[in-house]
Parts: C-alpha cells; sequence; structure tokens
C-alpha cells in the first residue's frame, strides 16, 4: 500500500488528520476493559459476522441497489444500464455509481442549470429491509469526478426520506506538482494495485500498518489491507490496543506520508431540500427521495 513514514516527537502536532472508524462509536476501554452496552454488543457480533464475509459474499448478502431506485433521467433522457457502475462498500454495502468513467463508453456531460437538467433520481427506500441494528434510515448522497474512487465513509451527505433533494455544483479543478516542488503531490491510480486509491485511503493504510506493527492485528472495519491478521472486536486485549495506537497516532503527533494527489477535482456543492407533499393512494405510503 505505498510507503509510511512514521515518527513521533514532542513537537506540535502536525500531519494529516486522522479518520476514525465505526468501531470507536461501539465501545470504549477502561482500564483495560471494554465498556459498551447491550444494542452495541448485538453491534459488535453483527460487524464480527459481516466482516467475516469476502466481497463477493457481501454483495449477495445485501441488497440489488436497483430495486431502490424507481427511476432515473439525466437531461430528460431514462439513464441507461451502461450507464450504471455497481460496488460493494465495506461499511454501507451495495452501491450505485452514475457516469463513472470507462474506456468503452464518453461520460455524459450537461451545460444547463434547474431541476430539469442533469440527473434526477426518485428512490424508494422500503425500510422493511433494514437490520435491526441500523438506527436510521436514508442514503449516502456522494458527488465526485467519474474518475475518482469515492470514499464513502468521509465524504458525501445522508439525505433523509420525504424530502425532495436539489444539489448545485460548482466545479474546482487542482493541478499540483511532484517532487522536487513544494507541493511533493502523487498520482493516486484506482487502477494500480498495492497503492492506495486516494488520499484517504493512503492515511487508512497508514493507521492499519501502524496497528499491524503494535498488535499484530487490523481495525477491519477501516475497509484496507484487510488481508492482514484481523483484530477481534470483542477481544479486550486486541480492542484496547487498536484505541492506545489511534491514542497514541493523534497525542503525539504521528504522521502519515499521504500527500495531495496531483489532480483532483471537487464540486463544492450546495444542497438544498423541500420537504415532499403526501400523494393520496390506495397502496402503502411510500417513502422517496428525489435527487436532481
Amino acid at each position: 500500500m505505498g510507503e509510511f513514514n512514521v515518527k513521533e516527537d514532542t513537537d506540535p502536532i502536525t500531519g494529516e488528520p486522522l479518520l476514525i472508524s465505526e468501531r470507536r462509536n461501539l465501545y470504549y476501554c477502561q482500564n483495560g476493559t471494554i465498556k459498551n452496552d447491550k444494542t452495541n454488543q448485538e453491534k459488535i457480533d453483527y460487524l464480527m459476522a459481516y466482516y467475516a464475509m469476502d466481497e463477493k459474499e457481501r454483495h449477495i448478502f445485501g441488497m440489488n441497489p436497483l430495486m431502490f431506485m424507481e427511476s432515473c433521467t439525466f437531461n430528460g433522457k431514462f439513464c441507461s444500464l451502461a450507464q450504471l457502475n455497481f460496488f460493494t462498500d465495506f461499511r454501507y454495502g451495495n452501491c450505485i455509481t452514475f457516469n463513472k468513467k470507462k474506456q468503452y463508453m464518453e461520460t455524459l456531460r450537461t451545460s444547463e442549470i434547474g431541476p430539469g437538467s442533469g440527473l434526477n433520481v426518485y428512490l424508494n427506500l422500503y425500510k422493511f429491509y433494514y437490520q435491526a441494528i441500523q438506527h436510521t434510515l436514508g442514503i449516502k448522497l456522494i458527488i465526485h469526478d467519474p474518475t475518482e474512487v469515492p470514499s464513502t465513509e468521509d465524504d458525501g451527505v445522508f439525505v433523509g426520506p420525504g424530502f425532495e433533494v436539489l444539489a448545485s455544483l460548482k466545479q474546482t479543478i487542482n493541478i499540483r506538482l511532484p517532487k522536487p516542488y513544494q507541493d511533493h503531490c502523487v498520482t493516486y491510480d484506482s487502477e494500480t494495485k498495492g497503492f492506495a486509491k486516494n488520499k484517504k485511503e493512503c492515511i487508512r493504510a497508514c493507521i492499519q500498518a501502524k496497528s499491524y506493527e503494535t498488535c499484530g492485528c487490523v481495525d477491519q472495519s477501516l475497509g484496507v489491507m484487510n488481508h492482514l491478521k484481523q483484530c477481534d472486536f470483542r477481544n479486550v486485549s486486541e480492542s484496547c490496543c487498536l484505541d492506545e495506537v489511534l491514542d497514541s497516532m493523534s497525542h503525539h503527533g504521528t504522521v502519515c506520508s499521504c500527500p495531495l494527489p496531483c489532480f483532483s477535482v471537487t464540486y463544492n456543492e450546495k444542497i438544498s431540500k423541500s420537504l415532499l407533499v403526501p400523494h393520496i393512494s390506495t397502496t402503502s405510503e411510500v417513502e422517496r427521495i428525489g435527487a436532481a
């Protein structure tokens, strides 16, 4: 996963912001013991079973995301299946990317503004399919460049049911220079094996490398380097060791060598929403989200 330089000193804290995994929301360590409640223990047991699956098993275990999509149009034309790309995310399950860059087809573009232009999607959330451990109902919406691999846990906004959501975009392109220039940028390539797909994945891999060095296992909820021995969240010594690694890296200024990308695109989206008017129907109420 690339090269990671780690140093600890007493200088003011510098370096990359650390990314905290969902594991830290389930319990905390105190005096060598794990503190949590019954509900969180059920979540831990569920997650351990889920993390034990490989990507194919998790895809089969999850729902087909197309069943949630009632309609999809781009510039007034229905979306083609060829424009949809499916992938399984370690935390959010089965996901859809629209307009992902592919060699055999041209990327869609729009030059118009307003609710009738761009991408319009209507979703039915089917809340009765949710797992019992879930505490929220909605989707994770991430707007990113067609060439970029989205970081689902760190980017995007949550959208709840019962609203029409509008996203207006302003594209910004950043071009940086590699060594010997000051930026020292790198090219993160999603197609290159053995290297991080983006800066945030690089930071996660840095945390995993330090965890494996210290604890002999890694935090599988971070979603990278899971070919290494995985820690058991129900094991007090392993779980508390992972906490100590994060505490040390955050309090003592541990630096991960994860430079900015040489080329990046951001959209500085502005999100607005309005309440959908309930439809009178003889069928059961449908919870819908409109995203434009």
